[in-house]
């Protein structure tokens, strides 16, 4: 016992080199302290103490996992920037252009160039990334708790689930928070392509994407585009007419000139 404590600093300290290896640290303290604190405790009393642990870890490890991923996006730019690789537009800048019938607008979040009928977001297999973080105390015994957790059936990576609503929700599965990295390049091409293909199931005339792989990822701006490229000149679209690309502030206006190559098939 005394020497894993002794052992304690170097064991955090490995562990904060990755966020995966933190999570890891940070379940396994639980573990521990719900044994210890709780084991001789009620049923109910059990699981509403847990679940508050449980929501206590799941939000520092999304935090973690977002400031990880902002340093690796900041690291990536300034690199890139540093280069002189990129020019930037305005924020409140929006460019367009015209493939025949389909129209792309590229603006920034929360400037929406028309109305949508459906927007896609940046998920993962369980749907951990979109999930309302509101914590909900359960009602019911800690059996039926544990038999809704391992229920629960993982989307397969590249696949999208319809939210219904106005706009509708795609929620585009592009991550496996169990892998590192938690994305390919295949399950964001497969993502963006089923995002079209439900907009057609659906005959939707107008829809948003923002650049998938790149808020949770790593996927640059220009590469997200060559992707979008591709899957358009592949796609036979009969019904969607508009696309709205939702990019952040400062998207580099080389990957403008990218998506000016976009043609209809």
């Amino acid at each position: 016992m005394s020497n894993a404590i002794d052992q304690a600093p170097k064991i955090i300290r490995e562990a904060a080199r990755s966020p995966l290896g933190l999570l890891a640290l940070v379940v396994l303290a639980l573990a521990v302290l719900a044994f210890l604190f709780f084991h001789s405790a009620t049923e109910m009393a059990r699981l509403v103490i847990f679940s508050a642990l449980l929501l206590g870890a799941a939000l520092f490890s999304a935090k973690t996992f977002q400031i990880a991923t902002a340093e690796r996006i900041a690291a990536h730019r300034r690199a890139n920037t540093g280069n002189g690789e990129h020019s930037h537009i305005s924020a409140a800048e929006h460019s367009h252009i015209s493939a025949a019938r389909l129209q792309v607008r590229v603006g920034a979040e929360g400037e929406a160039p028309f109305k949508v009928d459906a927007i896609a977001i940046e998920d993962d297999t369980h749907m951990v990334l979109s999930s309302d973080p509101t914590f909900k105390i359960a009602h019911g015994s800690l059996k039926q708790a544990s038999a809704m957790a391992t229920s629960a059936r993982a989307q397969e990576l590249g696949s999208v689930v319809v939210e219904s609503g106005r706009p509708a929700r795609f929620l585009a599965i592009v991550h496996d928070l169990s892998k590192e990295p938690t994305w390919t390049e295949n399950s964001v091409r497969q993502s963006i392509t089923n995002v079209f293909r439900e907009a057609e199931n659906r005959k939707l005339k107008a829809i948003a994407i923002p650049t998938l792989g790149a808020k949770h990822g790593t996927l640059e701006g220009d590469r997200f585009i060559e992707l979008l490229r591709t899957v358009l000149d592949e796609a036979k679209l009969r019904y969607v007419e508009r696309v709205w690309l939702v990019v952040a502030k400062g998207f580099s206006s080389h990957a403008l000139e990218n998506l000016g190559m976009l043609r209809e098939s």
